[in-house]
């Protein structure tokens, strides 16, 4: 029988679109990121959701969104600039490829239009998602005993959890 793998997407928080010289990639969050982040960061510390591996992309506000969520020093964490431009199938390749099958708990924290079809690409019902928002959080289950099997149409929607919704 498969053990069952958690997957967690997590869509980076809102970012500032002020400096209009700025390359994408060096964009900062903007107060509301930084607020929403730190509200899902608290999310995920009261809920006492723990990760065996932190996939996230190189950009700013990635790494910003990351470090709100206060990570135990136990959190083996990959940033790769790979990631960035990633799409949703080189996603879906780079799990398979880079986690291993110890790691039970994987957050990925990545961008759109890829994480809305990321997620939509596990679920058994892709329209599950249609929306991401972000700082939006994921939760997928996967029957696998090596992330080396992901594929397509394999994961359950468990739980999506946007800041909005936890300010109501």
């Amino acid at each position: 029988m498969s053990e069952v793998k958690q997957l967690w997407l997590l869509r980076h928080a809102k970012s500032d679109w002020g400096d209009p010289r700025l390359p994408d990639h060096d964009r900062p969050l903007n107060d509301r990121g930084h607020s929403d982040a730190s509200l899902m960061g608290e999310y995920i510390h009261v809920r006492n959701i723990q990760f065996d591996l932190v996939l996230y992309s190189s950009a700013l506000r990635t790494r910003q969104t990351l470090e709100h969520l206060q990570l135990d020093g136990n959190t083996r964490i990959i940033l790769d600039n790979k990631l960035y431009r990633a799409s949703a199938q080189d996603l879906l390749d780079y799990i398979g490829q880079t986690a291993d099958s110890e790691a039970n708990s994987i957050l990925l924290v990545n961008h759109n239009p890829n994480i809305t079809e990321l997620a939509a690409m596990l679920t058994t019902d892709p329209d599950q998602i249609y929306a991401f928002p972000t700082a939006a959080l994921a939760e997928l289950h996967l029957p696998l005993h090596s992330w080396h099997d992901v594929v397509p149409g394999i994961a359950t929607l468990k739980s999506f959890t946007t800041p909005k919704a936890l300010r109501h």
